[in-house]
């Protein structure tokens, strides 16, 4: 079993990004749009009538990374079916093919995105050490205070 515990000292003095291999989907094969980027390209994707985002109303996206193909194991035994059969074709109509550049720049975009927050959350942290006191940006203040009292988040939805 893998150990997924970073030790005390690491865990308080990093910030490590996700370690994708494709960040348009996060490995899953299916683009997501979480973080509304997806909107710059397909302006009414998830959208309802009245314009709001709403996860889930239209196909899914199929990603072009290995994620969507199938596996097989050493004794050639298929491990994951995929969304794609080997000629790149979405199997079963689960979901649709856009542009592969959409995908891509997507993937740089979350990429760099990633790196940049690491950036700046490594620089707070050792600032936050030099200076023994926590001082968080005003977006991570906002969600921690917003955690310390889940009801109001809950009642924003």
């Amino acid at each position: 079993m893998k150990n997924y515990k970073r030790s005390a000292v690491d865990r308080d003095v990093t910030f490590k990004p996700p370690n994708y291999n494709c960040h348009a989907c996060n490995d899953s094969g299916i683009v997501h749009n979480s973080d509304g980027i997806l909107n710059q390209y397909l302006p009414d994707y998830d959208k309802t009538d009245l314009g709001k985002r709403f996860s889930g109303i239209d196909l899914a996206i199929v990603c072009y990374c290995e994620a969507v193909y199938p596996k097989y194991n050493d004794d050639a035994a298929l491990v994951s079916h995929g969304y794609r059969d080997g000629s790149g074709n979405i199997k079963n109509n689960v979901g649709v093919d856009v542009d592969k550049d959409i995908i891509r720049e997507l993937h740089n975009i979350r990429k760099k995105a990633w790196k940049d927050t690491a950036t700046t959350m490594n620089k707070l942290i050792q600032k936050n050490i030099k200076n023994k006191k926590n001082v968080f940006p005003i977006e991570i203040q906002k969600v921690k205070e917003q955690l310390t009292n889940p009801s109001k988040i809950i009642k924003s939805l």
